[in-house]
């Protein structure tokens, strides 16, 4: 089975289409942030051709994403309603699919819609049926778990709508989204400990060969002050670094997080930084790969800096630089 790197794209910034232009030998998969779903099932699309013809040209797999607009539960809830609803969701995304001539389509609904789980999986199950048969993937975007889905409030978490034994079976690919373990309060992006233990879990649901697992380009910002705990502002990894420079403080490496840490006052209050580098990230992906898992995601592309690449090169191993191969893999059969 051969090792995939299945990244998403902002349409909006040009940095992450340059991304893609200058790593597109690293890259197997691309998941471009293109569509969204309102309860009335219109979809609203943002597709932008240069994305698709680059894709094309280099070999590389697009499986653009879809949402329920806004993240918004209702809006999840009224998509899932009835049957009726599911079958015709279904049909206008697989029309998507075949209209674009796209490989797949990477499912990305979220929010707290946990009492529509069964009918996401219906969902999927019938939006997996139309595809297939044409040789196209299904993919999922699922919020990562450590204890049976089962024990999450199903209307206050946003892990609530996902049946990973049932989405092991019925998709081509599960993306764990290994990331946002912090986001109330300051802390790690991807603890490694947390990490381990988010694949550890899917692993007892699914087989390893289902299995992508999401990692971040990103960092994350806090202040605290007298008005309380700021929300988290995403920063790239460049900026990050920078940020933490300018302070004049030195980060540090916290050993069982696997990530980098820096704390420091000012006039604004409280700072509190937290980010991966290249090696941080090379170790997790190491964790992937000692796990027996061939796949990782990446939100986004454009956040990242320079040097991550040749860590991700290292993961591919001698699969580096073969798009077109994994291309046709994900174009003409599912691998189990």
């Amino acid at each position: 089975m051969a090792r995939m790197t299945f990244p998403w794209l902002v349409p909006d910034d040009p940095e992450s289409l340059a991304s893609l232009q200058r790593n597109a030998g690293l890259i197997t998969h691309v998941s471009p942030t293109w569509y969204r779903m309102t309860g009335d099932l219109n979809v609203a699309s943002r597709m932008t051709p240069d994305v698709a013809a680059l894709a094309r040209e280099r070999g590389i797999a697009i499986h653009p994403l879809i949402v329920n607009e806004g993240f918004d539960a209702d809006i999840a809830h009224r998509i899932l309603a009835t049957p009726e609803s599911r079958r015709r969701a279904a049909e206008i995304i697989a029309a998507l699919v075949f209209d674009g001539d796209y490989d797949g389509i990477n499912m990305d609904f979220e929010g707290t819609f946990g009492r529509s789980r069964d009918n996401y999986t219906d969902l999927l199950r019938r939006l997996g049926e139309l595809l297939r048969p044409r040789g196209k993937w299904l993919t999922v975007d699922v919020v990562s778990q450590t204890r049976p889905v089962g024990e999450y409030p199903v209307d206050g978490s946003w892990a609530s709508p996902f049946d990973y034994a049932a989405l092991g079976e019925i998709c081509d690919r599960v993306m764990l989204m290994g990331y946002d373990y912090s986001m109330a309060e300051p802390g790690p992006v991807t603890p490694h400990w947390w990490l381990e233990d988010v694949i550890d879990w899917a692993l007892k649901q699914m087989p390893a060969a289902r299995i992508v697992v999401g990692l971040p380009f990103y960092a994350r910002h806090w202040v605290i002050s007298d008005e309380g705990i700021s929300p988290p502002y995403g920063l790239k990894q460049d900026e990050s670094i920078q940020f933490v420079a300018k302070s004049g403080r030195q980060a540090e490496y916290l050993p069982r997080d696997g990530t980098y840490r820096a704390v420091w006052s000012d006039g604004a209050g409280e700072h509190h930084v937290y980010y991966d580098n290249a090696e941080t990230l090379e170790a997790k992906m190491n964790l992937v790969a000692k796990k027996g898992i061939e796949g990782v995601a990446f939100w986004r592309l454009g956040q990242e800096s320079a040097d991550v690449w040749k860590a991700v090169a290292g993961f591919l191993g001698e699969g580096a630089g073969q798009a077109a191969e994994a291309r046709a893999v994900a174009s003409g059969r599912r691998q189990e």
